[in-house]
């Protein structure tokens, strides 16, 4: 349940990143502002996808009774 969670708030994470890309240029405080931003969301983006890789490739810890 732990990795369900952590892929849902992932997936939150990337969508907020596109949020960002695709808004435009007046809802920052100038254009340094926006590149600033757009750098940031894609580090956090690229990051995130890392983390959920991970989560999604690394064992899960064995739970009597559960088989996959």
């Amino acid at each position: 349940m732990i990795p369900t969670i952590g892929l849902m708030i992932g997936v939150y994470i990337l969508f907020r990143c596109v949020d960002t890309f695709c808004a435009n240029g007046n809802r920052f405080s100038g254009e340094p502002g926006h590149v600033i931003a757009v750098v940031g969301a894609l580090v956090c983006l690229l990051a995130t996808l890392y983390f959920m890789v991970d989560l999604v490739l690394s064992p899960s810890p064995t739970v009597p009774g559960f088989t996959r």
